[in-house]
């Protein structure tokens, strides 16, 4: 059980994007991904009484991730979080192993190119779970350079089993699952070896 309530916002956007509302026990709270209709952001953060806006982690430069923005930071004024190699201007930016203090822990970031270079995954304080963006959803992955990713999901089957995904969009059997059966079901997920893992991309549609 997760110390954290975790909102997943959507499908919605571009295409089935998720957006996702974390808040702390002490009501500090981060955002994930700001890509929804600006007005249903909006609502669920006025749904939220009394949070205290600490991050808004973008996990990736593609604008169907960061689409709502600007409209969102005048209700949810937060320090806006990317990786050192996004194009993107933000209050802070962030290369693998960065520690973004957060409830007496840390929201752990993750370097995994292969579907953009400025990929990042975001790690839960208490190893609940992982915002995974575009490098890998519920049974698939995102279109991508194949070494580099490949080598990104390598990092990713390293986290713990039980571990949550939760991506940034529902293209899967379900909005979110663990890694351990994600490593059993999804075909880009599951290869242990380079060449299997171009086979499966020749599936990709």
């Amino acid at each position: 059980m997760s110390d954290f309530q975790i909102r997943q916002l959507g499908p919605g956007g571009f295409d089935g994007n998720f957006s996702y509302l974390v808040t702390a026990p002490d009501k500090t709270a981060f955002l994930v991904d700001p890509c929804l209709e600006p007005g249903l952001l909006k609502q669920e953060i006025f749904s939220c009484e009394g949070i205290l806006p600490q991050y808004i982690l973008i996990t990736h430069a593609h604008g169907d991730h960061f689409s709502a923005l600007e409209e969102i930071l005048p209700v949810f004024p937060a320090q806006v979080c990317v990786s050192e190699k996004s194009p993107l201007k933000a209050d802070i930016t962030v290369q693998d192993g960065t520690i973004l203090p957060f409830y007496g822990g840390g929201i752990q970031a993750i370097e995994t190119p292969g579907h953009s270079d400025d990929s990042i995954c975001w790690k839960l304080p208490d190893d609940s779970g992982v915002f995974t963006g575009d490098t890998l959803f519920v049974d698939y992955i995102g279109f991508c350079n194949a070494y580099k990713m490949f080598h990104s999901l390598e990092r990713l089957r390293q986290l713990p089993d039980d571990m949550i995904i939760y991506s940034g969009h529902h293209y899967g059997h379900a909005p979110t699952d663990t890694i351990g059966h994600q490593k059993q079901v999804n075909p880009f997920f599951a290869p242990e070896s380079f060449f299997g893992f171009k086979q499966a991309l020749l599936d990709l549609k």
